[in-house]
């Protein structure tokens, strides 16, 4: 097995928290620039649990191809999946209370 393949393996197995995180990242980012407001953050939450959905179905799809059983891939992708969501959903609640900076107008 190459490095590269390897590499790609991993990734899978952790794409269920991994996306969901990083485009809470993204928008924790963008919500600290001087210029931005909530509507700049606002993306990332319908965003997120698509992001989980397809991390998933690639955890299951990569550990159905190794030869785990499929129930437990399945469920694997999802309580992963799950997981993503609660730390992506509170990273991106911070991005939104970075972004209002008080102001009264913030919808949360």
């Amino acid at each position: 097995m190459s490095d590269r393949s390897h590499l790609v393996r991993v990734t899978l197995r952790v794409a269920p928290a991994a996306l969901p995180i990083l485009l809470a990242a993204v928008a924790a980012l963008l919500a600290l620039s001087s210029t931005s407001d909530s509507n700049e953050v606002a993306w990332a939450l319908p965003s997120m649990p698509v992001a989980a959905l397809i991390g998933a179905a690639a955890r299951a799809n990569e550990l159905i191809r190794v030869g785990v059983e499929d129930s437990q891939a399945r469920w694997s992708g999802i309580t992963l999946a799950g997981l993503g969501l609660v730390v992506s959903y509170t990273i991106w609640f911070a991005a939104v209370e970075a972004s209002c900076r008080g102001s009264y107008e913030c919808p949360l």
